[in-house]
């Protein structure tokens, strides 16, 4: 399954159907995790099954909230001081590999009990746990506090694209024919899952043909949930620029190098430049 597929076909899975996730599929994810990223010093990956006898502190979860029949998480434990954004990127990344195995997959940031994991999971003292990932197989047919929750964040609809993605100016839309060889790879960023689909993301191609990221946060939203969650989202959205790009043989490096002019109530992220320029 091609990248654009697995991003297009890929959705939060709510529902599953009460199996733990395969030791050959732990196995798979687990080593594209070491080939993604081989020392791992600032990030680590921890599978838990929550059906386990001997973590009984976390076994509700597969009934907590809107999630169904999930016996299986990762934990994305990380360095206390880790950029959000790197760690948005590298989660997102191995989430689209799942997919592209027929993994079915959902964020958990603000709604699990760290302190549960705490207990279940060794960490050390300058360790955090922000996220965990379900993952499992998903059944036909949506539990209804899920199908609840996804029609009152709209987690099906996304905001327009000239609303998003901009030409030089944040004044000025973006149209598909300035785009050019970026409208694919804008589209596979407008479509991607953000923290409550706030899809706080903006992203202006500046003169030089690059693409500079910036965040249009949710006053408070933040420090309601207690890490940037909407930093993670920028991280999922530079993931999807950078793959689209490179699947459609594009290549480049995302840089920081803040334009002259910020527009005001944005957070300027990174650019991203082809390679060459």
């Amino acid at each position: 399954m091609k990248i654009v597929d697995a991003i297009k076909k890929r959705k939060s899975i709510r529902t599953y159907d009460g199996r733990r996730l395969s030791e050959a599929h732990k196995a798979s994810v687990m080593k594209f995790i070491k080939e993604l990223k081989p020392e791992q010093k600032d990030v680590r990956f921890v599978f838990v099954d929550t059906d386990d006898e001997a973590l009984s502190e976390i076994k509700g979860l597969a009934s907590y909230g809107t999630l169904k029949g999930v016996n299986t998480v990762l934990a994305c434990i990380q360095k206390n001081g880790t950029s959000m954004f790197d760690y948005g990127f590298l989660i997102e990344r191995i989430i689209l590999f799942a997919e592209q195995l027929d993994i079915g997959t959902c964020w958990m940031g603000g709604t699990f009990s760290r302190a549960s994991f705490l207990k279940a999971i060794p960490m050390e003292a300058d360790e955090t746990l922000p996220v965990i990932i379900s993952m499992g197989y998903a059944t036909e047919k949506e539990n209804r506090k899920s199908a609840m929750l996804r029609y009152m964040i709209k987690a099906d609809k996304r905001k327009p694209f000239n609303t998003l993605f901009f030409d030089s100016r944040i004044d000025i839309p973006l149209s598909a024919e300035r785009a050019g060889w970026a409208y694919e790879v804008l589209e596979m960023v407008r479509i991607g899952p953000s923290a409550s689909n706030k899809q706080p993301w903006r992203i202006i191609m500046n003169p030089q043909g690059g693409f500079d990221f910036y965040l249009s946060r949710t006053k408070g939203y933040a420090t309601a949930i207690g890490f940037d969650v909407q930093m993670i989202d920028m991280g999922i959205a530079a993931c999807h620029f950078a793959l689209t790009a490179e699947e459609n043989g594009v290549h480049g490096i995302f840089v920081r190098q803040a334009p002259p002019e910020i527009p005001n109530g944005l957070d300027y992220i990174v650019t991203f430049q082809k390679n060459g320029k």
